[in-house]
């Protein structure tokens, strides 16, 4: 879509839902993604503002032109970085189009760092009308408040919206001006309509989410909305008489300065008031009389409306916006009896109506059978009923050229992808229907306009869709216009695709029918594995023997029997185990399932179970047998050869490599048994790997979180020298271990064997089970280094109940807190003049943090407000710690497998590399967190940080050099984006530039570092550590043809790409020779029977050479 064309390209439903806005008062937008065409090939729309603002001013001109919208306020990317110079550009364009009365809005993300800037820059300042922060908590910042402009909460709720969302909603509406004096609170999102099982399902104020039934839900949301809207229009003011109630609870006053005056009370209490974010810290809310007096204008109001809503968690049975008798005000003051969660309107509005509407049709499910020729003339949208567009854009179109049954139809109007906010899927997806339907069929014209390139797929049970469609599963058929199709259990396509059209015969222009049938197999159920793999019937009731038919045997091993034979109508090869050998049939099975073991290069699995009591696995038939027969009865030319060795390459290849891709790890794998009888050729002369029953699977242990600092500690003794080291002596060992710490914790899921170090682990606990466990603890570590929203939220309840249970503590009880250097990445500058001065823990209160670690800094302050009050018997630490490295740690691992790999020429450092990362050993923090748990040091907050300050460009460039053949080379910061191996909190920790010094473990206690000058003094110790932790070895690649082939070049090119050592023969065989030679020379005299053995060795050699020239 070019920049001429864009504007005539319009999805209705943008529009309809400015259309609402309006009804409400106003209408904003704020851009979610932009079109590809804006970045020029980049996915960053800053790099071409004036194209940017072009973009977003010429919507506003459509809006009014073709749809008489009035836009009053535009934003700048949803919670994404802002770009000053964009701003002002926007704002100069919209002032050159006539849109002085267009007011921004900035950044939709925190408060900082926009606020920082909008102080430094007096343009950038004067561009910008409003402050919108995205769920700030109800509270603000200084510098905020500084810039003496409007604060809104510009998205906030997001919350399930049963009775305790509708608890979260009237406390925000209130705290957020009473807190933080934001004067608009906007939900996100206001109607939930759309799929229930797609991201944040009922996180509306109300529910609509079946137009084919008609049903929807007036949810508690609504009615505590009214308490302000219905008496209330936008321009009344909020007094500065607002506040907290003296027995919890908030009120708030608004006037129209007419003399009208409103004032909402809510007395929510926390657990019935808590939010999807940010947590909660604890409150309490009884019961109490309250009493207000009116003064000034108001003075002579002698009656009050009353409306009131109670929550009443016991009964289930809320009332929601009662009109109650008015109020009588006497001498100025009146007064209310206030339960807990209850919500009040007292207001001089007498116009106050509760809406009543007719009960709508019962819920159903969506129509099991359902057909669409999308057969409308004139649309009123353009969307399709019931579609719900995930990655990309399908819209009605009138297909006139056709003749036939196919002049209405949906099209892919958008074919470049756009810039998106967040990681979407490669392809185009939409989504109708439910999920988990089980038994179906599904089927579609299509039809495809791009030769060669590009094609469609239906799919059935998928299972994710907005921003976790990228990892979505399900079963996807796929149909190319290059003639092949594909089936998948992934959007990400990773099974090899299968010709079935010959090469030229391209069904392009024509409509052609899809369909696929899914049903499940009464005695098999369905098992997908990990997004990343092929779909696997599990067999539950072990019998096979229904399903599959033996034909032949095709040969026979030291453990198993390979028999030709058909499985649901297919031809297959059919590996069957002995009784007795169950142990290696289970072993090879689960290399077999592995998550993304699909490769072209490894034969694919279809089921496992028994026939009789036999184990066999089902695998996908190799028609020419294994390479060693293949070999044996053909004469291959260059072509079948290169093919042969190509595949056979690419298959070893990806089985030695771990990969990690959305959710799924994939370890190395060793074959360990290589030759040429477990390789199959298959029909079209590709080779497959198999025989895995000796295989060796490199899963990498230390990568866990916790792992390495659990690990040290469970070897430290309590209230020992911090010096003192290990014995070394066996008979020592085991008494030194009785004294050390005993580790217990909680696992995501059940582990087959339990670290050795642990004595115990607990797996799916309820709040009151941790509790109980957390009780028994003396010392309690929660890591939230990484995001991980659960054990965030997890650390903040844990601790507030803890901190309830402090009378009940047998002894003194330790709460650490292991949290990120990110939440000080915004942090102002120290001195603007020194730009070397580095921050130390006693700066902790200026810290800002990232935008994406605003729930750490969060938790890390009610850590240490926590344990104030209550030490020494319930002490409370947080430990910042840097970048981690080390044993195998993953913050640079991206860098470390590329460098490894050698498979780019050179290693990227992203942008200039200037900016300076904080970083600590994993074994240094396991050092820093002992020092705590025996020290008990007074302050509560340090540093985890070494002494290097190296830039993130002096560690790619040391971990480059040091794993030859990577070569450092800066390439754009936006490059990043478009790695998809790249989590957005790796490539955030990437890019943050703070200097920071540890002071107080330096001053004060005696740390056995292990890296104290940081990874860059350090990297052959950590490298080391890495190959050692990941299993890594060096490749020895031995190059043998016959003469004159070329295989001196080839050799000397691969040796040069990759760096290796080129061995040649011509000269390995004169330096054998000669260092032969030395020894016998060096022992001569002595007759020890080796000496002969060397001598006689050496005589036989040079005969040899001589006798072959």
């Amino acid at each position: 879509m070019t920049l001429s064309q864009y504007c005539t390209i319009v999805n209705v439903f943008c529009y309809v839902a400015c259309f609402e806005d309006l009804r409400i008062g106003f209408n904003l937008r704020l851009p979610w993604a932009f079109p590809g065409w804006v970045g020029h090939g980049y996915n960053w729309p800053y790099r071409h503002p004036d194209v940017t603002a072009y973009y977003v001013v010429s919507w506003i001109i459509g809006a009014k032109k073709h749809h008489d919208l009035d836009i009053d306020y535009v934003g700048i990317w949803n919670e994404r970085s802002f770009n000053s110079k964009y701003i002002k550009i926007l704002r100069y364009t919209l002032d050159k189009y006539g849109l002085e009365r267009v007011k921004i809005i900035a950044s939709d993300n925190l408060w900082e760092p926009i606020t920082l800037f909008l102080l430094l820059d007096p343009e950038l300042r004067s561009s910008v009308d409003v402050l919108g922060a995205h769920y700030p908590g109800t509270v603000t910042v200084l510098e905020a408040l500084a810039l003496k402009k409007q604060l809104w909460s510009s998205e906030d709720y997001s919350t399930f919206n049963n009775d305790v969302g509708g608890g979260c909603w009237a406390r925000i509406l209130n705290r957020n001006y009473v807190n933080g004096r934001m004067s608009a609170t906007i939900s996100w999102n206001l109607v939930a309509s759309y799929y229930q099982d797609l991201p944040f399902g009922r996180d509306g104020l109300m529910t609509a989410q079946e137009p084919w039934s008609g049903n929807y839900v007036v949810e508690a949301p609504i009615w505590i909305t009214a308490h302000t809207t219905q008496f209330t229009q936008p321009g009344w003011k909020y007094l500065q008489t607002v506040g907290h109630l003296v027995y919890g609870g908030t009120y708030v006053a608004l006037t129209d300065q007419k003399g009208n005056l409103t004032v909402v009370i809510e007395t929510m209490t926390h657990d019935h008031s808590v939010c999807i974010r940010p947590p909660l810290p604890h409150y309490t809310v009884t019961p109490q009389k309250a009493t207000f007096s009116l003064k000034g204008s108001f003075a002579s109001v002698n009656e009050l409306q009353v409306w009131h809503s109670k929550f009443d968690f016991k009964t289930k049975k809320p009332l929601f916006f009662q009109k109650l008798n008015p109020v009588k005000v006497s001498n100025g003051t009146f007064s209310l009896d206030l339960d807990v969660d209850e919500v009040y309107t007292v207001t001089t509005i007498i116009t106050g109506y509760k809406g009543s509407y007719p009960a709508p049709p019962p819920s159903a499910p969506f129509p099991k059978k359902y057909t669409d020729d999308f057969n409308v003339k004139n649309p009123d949208f353009s969307e399709a009923p019931y579609f719900a567009d995930q990655t990309g854009v399908f819209e009605y179109f009138m297909n006139l050229t056709d003749a036939g049954a196919h002049v209405y139809t949906l099209r892919q109007v958008v074919t470049q992808r756009p810039i998106t906010w967040v990681a979407d899927a490669d392809q185009t997806i939409s989504v109708i229907g439910d999920y988990t339907w089980q038994n179906l069929s599904v089927s579609c014209d299509v039809y495809m306009e791009r030769e060669y390139s590009g094609g469609v797929f239906v799919a059935a049970r998928v299972d994710k869709g907005g921003g976790s469609i990228r990892s979505a599963r399900g079963i996807f058929f796929w149909v190319f216009a290059d003639g092949t199709y594909k089936v998948t259990n992934d959007l990400n396509m990773l099974s090899a695709g299968i010709l079935i059209i010959p090469a030229g015969a391209l069904i392009l222009y024509i409509f052609h029918a899809l369909a696929m049938k899914w049903r499940i197999l009464p005695e098999c159920s369905r098992h997908v594995t990990p997004p990343d793999t092929h779909y696997i019937l599990e067999v539950h009731n072990n019998d096979l023997s229904k399903q599959l038919e033996m034909q032949k045997v095709l040969a026979c091993g030291s453990f198993a029997s390979v028999w030709e034979g058909t499985f649901q109508g297919s031809s297959v090869a059919v590996k069957v185990f002995p009784t007795a050998l169950k142990q290696e049939f289970t072993k090879e099975k689960d290399v077999y399932q592995l998550p993304l073991m699909m490769h072209s290069g490894i034969v694919r699995f279809l089921a496992n179970g028994k026939i009789g009591k036999e184990f066999v696995l089902v695998l996908e038939l190799a028609t020419q047998g294994s390479l060693n027969i293949f070999l044996s009865r053909t004469v291959c030319d260059w072509a079948c050869t290169l093919k042969l060795a190509q595949t056979l390459s690419q298959g070893l290849a990806y089985l030695h490599t771990d990969l990690k891709m959305n959710e799924a790890y994939k370890p190395a794998v060793a074959h360990c048994d290589l030759s040429s009888s477990n390789v199959l050729v298959k029909a079209d002369g590709s080779c497959v790997l198999c025989d895995f029953g000796c295989s060796t699977v490199l899963e990498c242990k230390a990568l866990q979180r916790y792992t390495g600092i659990v690990e040290f500690l469970s070897s430290c003794v309590p209230g020992a020298s911090l010096a003192a080291e290990q014995p070394e002596d066996d008979e020592n060992i085991q008494s030194f271990y009785e004294g050390t710490f005993q580790i217990v914790g909680t696992v995501s899921g059940e582990t087959e064997e339990k670290l050795s170090f642990v004595v115990e682990e607990y797996c799916n606990l309820t709040r009151e089970e941790l509790l109980h466990h957390l009780m028994e603890s003396d010392v309690i570590i929660y890591n939230i280094y990484n995001e991980h929203a659960d054990q965030i939220e997890e650390a903040s309840w844990a601790v507030s109940a803890l901190h309830k249970e402090v009378d009940a503590f047998p002894q003194s009880k330790m709460f650490i807190l292991i949290s990120s250097v990110m939440t000080w990445a915004l942090t102002r500058p120290l001195d603007p003049n020194d730009q070397e001065a580095s921050f130390t823990e006693e700066d902790y209160r200026r810290r800002k943090p990232h935008p994406s670690y605003k729930d750490h800094i969060a938790v890390e302050k009610l850590v240490v407000k926590l344990g104030k009050s209550d030490q020494p018997k319930f002490s409370t630490y947080v430990v910042a710690s840097g970048l981690q490295y080390g044993n195998g740690e993953e913050a640079f691992h991206f860098f470390f497998k590329t460098s490894w790999l050698g498979e780019k020429a050179e290693v990227p450092i992203f942008g200039d590399g200037s900016n300076i990362i904080p970083t600590i050993h994993i074994s240094d923090l396991a050092g820093i967190v002992q020092n705590v748990i025996v020290r008990k040091p007074k302050p509560q907050y340090f540093l985890a940080v070494d002494e290097s300050q190296n830039t993130v460009g002096e560690i790619i460039t040391a971990i480059a050099l040091a794993l030859a053949p990577g070569k450092p080379q800066n390439v754009p910061k936006e490059d990043a984006f478009l790695i998809e191996e790249l989590t957005q909190a790796e490539i955030d920790n990437f890019f943050i530039n703070l200097r920071t010094e540890d002071t107080f473990f330096t001053n004060n206690f005696s740390i056995n570092w292990v890296s104290k000058k940081g990874i860059v003094e350090n990297i052959n110790q950590v490298v080391q550590e890495y190959k050692h932790t990941r299993g890594l070895l060096p490749v020895c690649i031995c190059l043998l043809g016959p003469p004159a082939v070329g295989k001196s070049t080839i050799a000397e090119k691969i040796c040069k790409h990759y760096t290796l050592h080129h061995v040649q023969i011509k000269t390995t065989i004169p330096e054998t020779l000669a260092n032969l030679e030395s020894r016998v020379l060096m022992e001569e005299g002595d007759e020890e029977e080796e000496t002969r053995e060397a001598r006689e060795f050496l005589e036989l050699l040079k005969m040899s050479m001589e006798e072959n020239g």
